[in-house]
């Protein structure tokens, strides 16, 4: 059961193993929940704020729209998925791919809107206003199971 928790986790985010553990154990180290920590990590990762903002259609697109530099974190080229963004953290899409990107936003419908991002559909602008608050996260995610996993 800890295990299956541990992999929902992971593969939804598209973390490998080493990447998750390392996670784990920043959390674990930090004063707080451990669990509630580790998610918002994974939540402040370049690849999975590009998908939450709509400029994704899934993850695996989101990571491969980093990878291949088109996006920019506070003017400065980032082609890391993993990268950590952080509170007032503001990403923008080059100039050379603007027509890409618009083009991937089109073919989304996206009536979700998350309260820790602030989202210009028409300037290509995502700035990551704060870290997500435990509720706000994915609930199906039990959190609590990685954390009986890992400290066995």
């Amino acid at each position: 059961l800890q295990l299956k928790a541990k992999q929902t986790i992971r593969m939804t985010d598209l973390v490998s193993e080493k990447q998750f553990a390392k996670y784990y154990v920043n959390a674990s180290r930090k004063t707080g929940v451990t669990g509630t920590i580790m998610l918002q990590t994974l939540e402040s990762r370049l690849d999975n704020v590009l998908y939450r903002a709509g400029f994704a259609i899934t993850r695996r697109q989101a990571r491969q729209i980093v990878n291949h530099a088109h996006v920019l974190v506070n003017g400065k080229k980032v082609d890391i998925p993993s990268y950590l963004l952080k509170a007032g953290d503001v990403v923008t899409v080059r100039e050379t791919s603007k027509e890409f990107i618009k083009n991937v936003i089109a073919s989304i419908d996206l009536a979700l809107s998350y309260a820790w991002l602030t989202v210009d559909r028409d300037e290509l602008k995502i700035t990551f206003d704060r870290i997500p608050a435990r509720e706000e996260l994915d609930p199906e995610f039990k959190e609590q199971l990685v954390i009986e996993y890992y400290s066995k």
